[in-house]
């Protein structure tokens, strides 16, 4: 149920913008990008 209520929050998680506002900013839960990058580095 938690991710289907930060999906319904999606617009108001942004902090900032950058890149002349191309990009934004956001304070999400980042852990699965170091879970996927230690799992690739073991794979190789």
């Amino acid at each position: 149920m938690s991710h289907f209520f930060d999906r319904l929050r999606l617009f108001k998680r942004v902090q900032g913008t950058f890149s002349n506002g191309h990009g934004i900013v956001t304070h999400e839960d980042r852990q699965w990008e170091d879970a996927y990058r230690t799992a690739a580095s073991a794979r190789w």
